[in-house]
């Protein structure tokens, strides 16, 4: 396919930095992409650098390269994590703590993150990621981020007179972590921010940043927080020009303190921008309902294959989340399209297990075996990747730490993996294996923990490790009936909204709550948002799930809002149909 004319004018054309503003299906995944193997075939002595906070790009930069030059240094190609890791960080590290960093997603990718307090109380862990670390290692406990899932016995503790011992102990562990290594993104984006701040260790930084890169591509750039921005700063103070590419109508990650409002910002210090208006993945209904959920003024225009389509909005609405799933399908078929081609999405977990028809459970706990059973229900459902993904590390994280007498301590995943001379590779396909293999359906507890234990020990595991299969027992006979009902059998795939995000499907069922949530400042619904001209990450989710519709979209809405929706679409002159 050939590039448009904007697409050649962001791969040959631009020069110095700029903001470019790509709407859904605007093939910018495709453009950045070309547009860094041009760059990285003009600058044969400086780098060129790709970062996103999806692995789109970097996947087909990977693709279509191979092991060929531009995936080589002095160019680069990855997570704006893994940037930041690389080349900010680990220089100094390895002076400061006189040890290689690993990097690990998050503190909860590592048992020792978590502790409990000195209480005789049957009472969760504390973790991590509740707290803020100083320079210096001192944490400072963010009640805000104290999941109410945690209780009220626990908050209420650390609210009060087990605050300090709180802080004291993740501290420790925090220190304990960083002297062997083990970094999770937050901590590696604070270092950073923090050592760019010393103006010491900032002029240590700089000379590696200015004699390595004369460009940084970043991808999805919506998602930036203060953090990434200062680094950005940076990196123009070192003379690097900056090609910032992304929606801010797609910035859904404040929970991870992406702030949209601040991407604009520095996006307009910058000489250049673009927009990329040109939607070559949805019908022109969508791409109305993309403009009505968005609040850029720059629109959408139906360019691909479904340009001539004229399938409306389909307009569900239920008085029962049990009902869901029945009506999309019989939709989705009234159109054409079948249940592999068609997916329900929702903001929230909960809302879309009830939309799908699965029931939640939370059986598995701290039991091995449980999770090994759990991960291999989720390989053979329609739940969404990132799930599937976060159940097999679970059970990896669990086969490690048999084949090497017990728990990795403050060390990640890797760091033990290549101590032990463990293939990350061979690990990730034996998990599937294992988790895959087994049907707990007709096996007791007992029964099935034994066929686990056996597997495990018959691995080809490195041979100078000796595997302890005790760890894997059998999960409480309460539990184990739990487990065996709580496999999921959804008629249709499924995902939360931020699990769907980058992707596209022929059919999407956007599911609004039957419980909307009012946010706790302005105690609006997100239907109050779009209504008044708000925008709210609560609009800017809708709008994500939206976008992600080819050939049909379905709102299922609840009954009792069935008709203000109606309202807000006619208003906003979004082709539509109820269905009956």
């Amino acid at each position: 396919m050939e590039l448009t004319e904007d697409q050649k004018h962001l791969v040959e054309d631009l020069s110095g930095s700029a903001f470019v503003i790509a709407c859904p299906g605007a093939g910018k995944t495709r453009a950045v992409v070309a547009r860094y193997l041009r760059r990285t075939e003009q600058e044969p002595r400086k780098g060129i650098a790709l970062v996103s906070f999806t692995n789109a790009a970097i996947d087909e930069v990977r693709r279509r390269c191979g092991d060929q030059e531009p995936t080589k240094a002095p160019h680069f190609v990855g997570t704006f994590d893994s940037f930041i890791h690389r080349f900010l960080v680990a220089p100094l590290y390895r002076a400061i703590y006189d040890v290689s960093p690993r990097l690990i997603q998050s503190w909860k990718d590592t048992k020792a993150s978590k502790f409990r307090l000195a209480v005789n109380l049957r009472i969760p862990d504390v973790e991590l990621s509740w707290f803020d670390f100083d320079i210096d290692g001192r944490a400072t406990l963010r009640i805000d981020r104290v999941p109410t899932r945690a209780g009220q016995q626990l908050i209420g503790l650390l609210q009060g007179s087990r605050r300090g011992e709180a802080e004291t102990r993740a501290s420790g562990i925090y220190r304990a972590l960083l002297q062997a290594g083990t970094v999770s993104c937050d901590a590696s984006r604070f270092l950073a921010s923090a050592w760019l701040a010393d103006p010491r260790t900032r002029a240590l930084i700089q000379p590696l940043i200015t004699d390595r890169f004369t460009e940084v591509i970043v991808d999805e750039a919506q998602d930036c927080g203060d953090e990434e921005l200062t680094i950005l700063q940076f990196l123009r103070d070192c003379g690097v020009d900056i090609l910032l590419v992304g929606d801010l109508d797609q910035s859904i990650y404040e929970f991870r303190r992406a702030v949209p409002e601040r991407v604009a910002a520095f996006a307009a210090t910058l000489p250049n921008r673009l927009a990329l208006v040109d939607n070559f993945r949805s019908s022109p209904a969508i791409c109305a309902m993309n403009s009505a959920l968005r609040v850029g003024a720059v629109p959408d225009l139906a360019r691909g294959p479904y340009a001539q389509s004229k399938v409306p909005v389909q307009v569900i609405s239920y008085n029962r989340t049990q009902s869901i799933a029945a009506d999309v399908l019989a939709t989705a078929e009234k159109h054409g399209l079948m249940a592999d081609e068609t997916i329900i999405v929702s903001h929230g977990t909960a809302d879309v297990l009830r939309a799908a028809g699965v029931k939640a459970s939370d059986a598995v706990g701290t039991n091995r075996v449980a999770a090994i059973v759990d991960a291999g229900y989720k390989l053979r459902s329609s739940s969404d990747g990132k799930s599937r993904v976060a159940a097999l590390e679970r059970v990896e994280r669990d086969l490690v730490e048999a084949a090497v007498g017990g728990s990795l301590d403050h060390k990640s995943l890797e760091a033990v993996c290549e101590e032990h001379s463990i293939e990350r590779r061979w690990l990730r396909d034996a998990t599937m294996r294992l988790c895959q293999a087994l049907d707990p359906h007709g096996m007791t507890a007992a029964q099935f923990s034994a066929a686990v234990r056996a597997r495990v020990t018959g691995l080809d595991w490195p041979p100078h490790l000796t595997v302890s299969s005790s760890l894997f027992r059998a999960p409480a006979a309460g539990k184990w009936s739990e487990l065996l009902k709580s496999e999921v059998s959804a008629v249709l795939p499924f995902s939360t909204i931020h699990g769907a995000k980058g992707l596209e499907f022929p059919a999407v069922a956007l599911v609004l709550s039957d419980r909307l949530r009012k946010d706790d400042t302005t105690q609006r619904t997100v239907l109050d948002d779009w209504e008044q001209g708000y925008g709210t990450e609560a609009r800017r989710v809708l709008y994500v799930g939206a976008s992600r519709a080819q050939q049909l979209l379905m709102l299922v809405v609840p009954a009792a809002h069935r008709e203000r929706v109606c309202r807000l679409l006619a208003r906003d002159a979004v082709p539509f149909i109820e269905t009956p």
